[in-house]
């Protein structure tokens, strides 16, 4: 069986627009790569450090701070499994950015709907990096089918 040849051709050379380049440039072509997240150009020694964060944003978000996460810009948010020591057939599903804070407002009965069976355990806890992700796996987890998958593969 004899193949078509396609009508697709590639350029061997680049469009004449990549090799005009820019005056800022000295007349060689940009590329992504040569140019910092802050706009200014890459240099022999790389991009400029970002800058340490503000007092007001170590202020407003002090859980930012810890062990470099202000580089990386997340704050991870937490879905946790609670099971009351009380009565073992009491289960909380919720979603927090800080774990240990938020276990010690369900033990001194800040939340209503935990005060009546503390004190609680966190059986399972899972870290998202997006706040709508974790916010979403956390509401399928309160549904018919979540609540199956977590009583098979979380519980």
């Amino acid at each position: 069986m004899a193949f078509k040849r396609s009508r697709v051709r590639f350029p061997s050379a680049p469009p004449p627009f990549a090799l005009e380049g820019s005056r800022a440039s000295g007349g060689k072509p940009l590329s992504l790569a040569t140019i910092c997240r802050d706009g200014t150009r890459f240099q022999s020694e790389g991009c400029p450090p970002k800058p340490p964060p503000s007092p007001r944003l170590r202020r407003i978000f002090p859980e930012v701070l810890t062990k470099g996460n202000w580089r990386r810009g997340t704050i991870m948010k937490y879905v946790y499994l609670l099971q009351s020591l009380a009565v073992s057939t009491q289960r909380y599903v919720g979603v927090t950015s800080n774990l240990k804070e938020r276990l010690q407002a369900h033990n001194a009965g800040a939340s209503s709907h935990t005060s009546k069976y503390r004190p609680w355990k966190v059986v399972t806890y899972l870290g998202f990096q997006s706040d709508r992700r974790a916010a979403e796996f956390e509401r399928y987890l309160k549904t018919g089918s979540g609540q199956a998958f977590a009583n098979k593969r979380l519980w």
